[in-house]
């Protein structure tokens, strides 16, 4: 369970990385609070998140490691960030110095949580619908336009 100062801290964090720099802080406490992206790696281990299929951006929220390309070694603290861009296919390791708590969070939570923010900014508060950005189209037959000029007429 988190604090409420700690939770604030954490949205502060996922709120700094340009992935979710639009998203609001009410949608990502609760993503937060909802912890299912949420990862624990004990000091010493090891966290590898250059596998092709894993485009995750990882975002640290406590403890320190050290992020480790070829002859590049950097080190990460609360707040700092990383992976989420797969164009530049650059094997990383995610070392934890000590105990680190880190989120990890995939194009398609990304995509959820800029759909759910945008709702939270809208007036309307309507449920906006990614899966439809456009309404089908279809060519209007000659019996819809008369149903339209039937309808009109009375």
């Amino acid at each position: 369970m988190h604090a409420l100062a700690e939770t604030k801290t954490h949205v502060d964090f996922l709120q700094a990385t340009p992935a979710l720099s639009g998203c609001s802080e009410g949608v990502l406490q609760e993503f937060i609070l909802h912890g299912e992206a949420e990862q624990h790696v004990g000091a010493g281990k090891h966290l590898h998140p250059s596998a092709d299929s894993d485009q995750r951006t990882f975002v640290l929220l406590s403890g320190s490691g050290l992020l480790a390309s070829h002859d590049v070694v950097v080190t990460l603290e609360p707040g700092d960030y990383f992976g989420g861009d797969t164009r530049f296919h650059m094997s990383a390791t995610m070392v934890a110095l000590s105990n680190v708590v880190l989120v990890g969070i995939t194009p398609l939570q990304t995509a959820r949580l800029r759909q759910a923010s945008s709702r939270d900014r809208h007036p309307s508060r309507i449920d906006w619908r990614s899966e439809y950005p456009v309404a089908p189209r279809r060519r209007l037959t000659q019996d819809d336009r008369l149903s339209v000029l039937a309808v009109q007429s009375v």
